[in-house]
């Protein structure tokens, strides 16, 4: 198995996040994150300001957010020891993190009173990515998995807070055959709450993550059609580029990050404890490898492959 750090790497992650458990525990957290680098382009899309992460995991998706400006105001989860990351990476003064089992109503709405105490307004976006495992192709695919569910409490969120903006993250196979009616049940609940939503499927190797992943995402906003970051790497078949925005010019752009570029300078062997320090294998090679170990910022990563694009190119509306 590939290590921790390798893992993480591959996901976006930078070296400076800790993961907390034993075993695999901190694989499936890497895993279960959504990549960090695509959430802070995602975030980009939208006026720094208030943030609420439900099903958190690990918080790469707030992780991205808080990259771009916006303060976290809760993660919640009921994986404590995804908690406890979220906790041990914290660069605020509060602790984000409510426990609590978002699928069961009293400690759905206890999360609920809790975020509003903590609010000093209007909530100005409000992220998450319920459990896919029901949805996903990568298993059974159960149409009566209990999870599936949880895709409704984070829309019962959306009404208790009425944020500003919506962004739900989940496995492309919603779009298609049985899965669809969650989508289309979710996109019909969100126009009845007056929110105009989009869904898309995003291809991580076209934002500069060095893995073949889809993730699909549906935004919403109340006063706002949705702008979706553009690509700035190429993207790679097989793709579902009618579902993927900006996608007309995406065989123009540069290749995709590898592995390589990734994680060639980390030591092949896994460290014994998370405490432990590991020394580089080498010298940074790639941008990539610099900005993990935070001698570059994430905007210069974002700027360096596209020679005369700025930041208001790479976010151009759709």
């Amino acid at each position: 198995l590939i290590t921790v750090r390798e893992a993480a790497r591959l996901q976006g992650f930078p070296d400076s996040f800790r993961f907390v458990g034993s075993g695999r525990r901190p694989l499936i957290q890497v895993g279960n994150a959504v990549p960090p680098l695509l959430a802070f382009q995602l975030a980009k899309m939208y006026e720094a300001g208030s943030v609420v992460d439900l099903f958190s995991g690990v918080g790469g998706l707030s992780l991205g957010f808080e990259w771009a400006g916006f303060e976290l105001i809760a993660a919640s989860d009921n994986d404590e020891a995804a908690n406890e990351a979220v906790r041990t990476n914290a660069r605020r003064l509060h602790d984000p993190v409510i426990s609590a089992d978002l699928g069961e109503p009293a400690e759905h709405a206890a999360v609920m009173r809790e975020v509003k105490k903590r609010l000093s307004g209007r909530l100005d976006v409000l992220i998450g990515g319920s459990p896919c495992q029901g949805f996903s192709t990568a298993g059974f695919a159960r149409m009566d998995d209990p999870r599936n569910k949880l895709l409704f409490a984070f829309i019962a969120a959306v009404e208790d807070l009425r944020p500003r903006t919506v962004i739900m993250e989940n496995v492309p196979a919603l779009m298609w055959r049985r899965r669809r009616p969650f989508l289309e049940a979710i996109v019909q609940q969100l126009r009845a709450l007056g929110y105009m939503p989009n869904a898309k499927i995003l291809h991580v190797e076209g934002y500069g993550v060095p893995q073949l992943r889809r993730r699909l995402f549906v935004a919403a906003s109340l006063d706002r059609d949705v702008a979706w970051p553009r690509p700035w790497r190429r993207i790679l078949d097989p793709a579902q580029l009618e579902h993927q925005p900006h996608a007309d010019q995406h065989h123009l752009l540069d290749a995709p990050a590898t592995v390589r570029e990734a994680i060639s300078d980390l030591p092949s062997a896994a460290a014994h404890s998370p405490t432990e320090r590991m020394e580089y294998a080498g010298a940074a090679t790639s941008d990539y490898q610099r900005w993990a170990r935070d001698e570059i910022d994430v905007s210069t990563l974002l700027r360096g492959p596209r020679q005369g694009a700025t930041q208001e190119t790479l976010f151009a509306a759709a």
